[in-house]
């Protein structure tokens, strides 16, 4: 065992102990606050929490929102939220990817139920699979995570909270619409709860053939939760899941905004390529109370991945098999100190169907150990410190602690801190890409691509200040300051100094920071009328080592505004108008992104009890605009369908 892992297990190990002492030698006295205010939010300390004991660094968006912003996809739920830059690809079902805070999607952790949902070969999330009827809520972490969840939490964490069944009668819900470009979208949800059984089963279907050539998409979905609760043996739940994408992928069309006409940019670069992923997902939690000081919680999971690539214009047809199995076990005990063994281990194998040949065929292993202690002063003031050791079979050991505090100088008043380090492990591909070359195609050289298993994980520190007041029962504010320096940045570069011979290679040659400012006001006007505002300012730059001036990275507006506006009438018809205003920014090759804004309008009318219609209208100004370079997105669109509750 190497003598540095030895030595931090150690150091662990000790504060682990000196925490347990303090724990168990303190009085209780946090169970009045969760009395006091519903406790909801559990992605920052792994338990339910109370919002005022929340940093303003955190963010929740319900069920009952998604709804009413017309989302029909993961990305499009978290669009409106201060820090966040969705990149689309496409329409429905397309490839959707997030950067928060100037963070990569690669940087940010997301987890489905607790279990990590990023793609281990490339590092990121594609934000357009999960179904939006199966979420009960979204909770957000902005900053660094990785004392609480390790690798890939280097910026901040999206946590999936599915649904679980409420109701003692068994219920139903239907819900259907269709839309522009052949858009269908069908899903069924069906969950009962019988005193201490709860079941609940959902499907879903997306249907479209899309706004640009070859890009149409056959999306199913389907979940399962079984849950049973017993005096004796705790409570145990079962979920599993199960995916099929089928997409085309058009590739970039680069024709110029000012030369859309409707044709133009619908051009697909290969007419016939193709994308097919099938996932199933397995979850198994465990959780029960070891007398009255104690609470045992402990989950298993196993993700698989297959997916194939094929793009006859580029010779390309690549299948990747990934695996995911891990085991946590995590003890909750008195005066919030939490403590958790996290195991787990990646593979991945890639391969060529032309060549018949294996690119690629490893596995990486992590274990992990983490302590948090969250340490209250009566009403007033709430800290919590937390770290995390990670031993990767590959690098070896990341050590990660954050401080949390949380202050209320007054009444209605609320002062927050977090200091904390992160990290972002390489992917597969940065180790384990094999050696790929291309000849030279005039006027442009000939060159190789590799990987490089000596490239190290990146490292972050992240801060953020926040203030937030209830000015009354209806007006709250926010405003928050933020800084994250990232260090050791992956970069793939050219290497080679021939001219007519290039050789792109990973590696730790880059840094770069972001910082900003988030605010955000909610005023709840009447009972029936209630709008929200929230503004970003972001500086986000980079620079290779060997560089002096830092430049601003690609994709990172300076100012990004977002509002909406909801209105129910005396006759059950709620109206929402929602905008996004996105400053001009600069995409992969330098060049200027022009600024746009995007204003959409929903009407959902309430029959009955159990039925609604709805109506949808999205860029009502006809907006000709991309998110990201080279692929280009539709001006407006109309949608509108029915929900079916029996």
């Amino acid at each position: 065992m190497p003598k540095k892992f030895f030595l931090k297990s150690i150091i662990c190990v000790i504060w682990i102990l000196i925490c347990v002492i303090s724990a168990f030698s303190q009085e209780k006295e946090e169970i009045r606050y969760l009395e006091e205010e519903k406790a909801y939010f559990i992605t920052l300390t792994r338990k339910a929490e109370p919002k005022k004991d929340l940093p303003t660094n955190v963010s929740v968006i319900t069920a009952e929102e998604i709804k009413n912003l017309g989302a029909r996809n993961f990305a499009e739920a978290i669009n409106y939220l201060n820090s966040v830059n969705v990149g689309k690809y496409g329409t429905l079902g397309a490839m959707s990817s997030v950067i928060l805070r100037g963070a990569l999607d690669k940087q940010v952790l997301v987890l489905i139920d607790g279990r990590s949902a990023n793609d281990i070969t490339l590092g990121g999330y594609n934000y357009s699979e999960i179904s939006i009827e199966n979420i009960d809520r979204i909770e957000i972490i902005r900053g660094a995570a990785s004392s609480i969840y390790g690798a890939n939490a280097l910026a901040g964490v999206v946590n999936v909270i599915t649904k679980r069944p409420s109701l003692e009668q068994p219920m139903s819900k239907i819900n259907t619409s269709w839309g522009s470009y052949g858009e269908q979208i069908y899903n069924f949800n069906f969950g009962t709860k019988r005193k201490n059984v709860e079941t609940l089963f959902t499907a879903s279907k997306n249907l479209a053939q899309g706004f640009r050539e070859n890009s149409n998409c056959n999306n199913t979905n389907f979940t399962a939760m079984l849950g049973l609760e017993t005096t004796n043996l705790g409570k145990i739940t079962f979920r599993s899941g199960l995916s099929n994408f089928k997409l085309g992928v058009p590739g970039k069309n680069n024709t110029p905004t000012e030369q859309w006409n409707n044709n133009k940019e619908k051009k697909a670069y290969d007419p016939l390529a193709e994308q097919t992923t099938n996932k199933v997902y397995l979850l198994l939690e465990y959780e029960r109370k070891l007398g009255s000081r104690l609470q045992l919680s402990s989950r298993i999971y196993g993700n698989i991945d297959k997916g194939n690539y094929k793009s006859p214009k580029s010779l390309i047809d690549d299948s990747t098999d990934k695996k995911t199995i891990g085991l946590e076990t995590q003890f909750d005990l008195p005066n919030n100190l939490i403590l958790g063994i996290e195991l787990r281990e990646d593979g991945a194998e890639r391969t060529n169907e032309i060549a018949k040949t294996t690119d690629f065929d490893k596995k990486i292993n992590l274990t992990s150990i983490y302590a948090q202690n969250k340490f209250v002063n009566l009403d007033q003031l709430n800290a919590l410190i937390g770290v995390r050791y990670d031993y990767h079979s590959l690098f070896g050991g990341e050590t990660n602690p954050q401080l949390s505090v949380v202050w209320h100088p007054l009444p209605n008043w609320k002062l927050s801190t977090n200091i904390g380090r992160g990290y972002r492990a390489p992917t597969f591909e940065d180790l384990f890409s094999p050696y790929s070359s291309w000849p030279a195609w005039p006027p442009f050289p000939g060159g190789d691509t590799q990987g490089n298993p000596e490239v190290k994980p990146e490292t972050s520190w992240s801060y953020d200040l926040g203030i937030e007041k209830n000015w009354n029962s209806k007006i709250s504010s926010q405003f928050i300051l933020f800084r994250q320096k990232i260090e050791n940045l992956i970069e793939w570069s050219n290497i080679s100094t021939d001219p007519d011979w290039e050789k792109w290679r990973p590696s730790n040659v880059a840094q770069a920071y972001n910082q900003g400012v988030e605010m955000t006001f909610v005023h709840q006007i009447k009972e029936n009328l209630s709008y929200d505002f929230n503004y970003t300012y972001l500086e986000s730059r980079g620079k290779k080592i060997t560089e002096q001036d830092y430049k601003i990275l690609m994709y990172r507006p300076e100012h990004t505004v977002n509002c909406k506006i909801s209105y129910l009438t005396p006759w059950k018809t709620n109206f929402i108008l929602s905008g996004k205003y996105v400053g001009k920014q600069f995409d992969d090759m330098n060049n200027k992104i022009s600024d746009y804004n995007l204003l959409n309008f929903r009407l959902e009318q309430k029959l009955n009890t159990n039925i609604k219609i709805f109506v949808y209208m999205e860029n009502i100004t006809d907006t000709r605009y991309f998110t990201r370079a080279g692929y280009p997105l539709p001006g407006r669109t109309f949608s509108g369908g029915i929900s079916i509750g029996l």
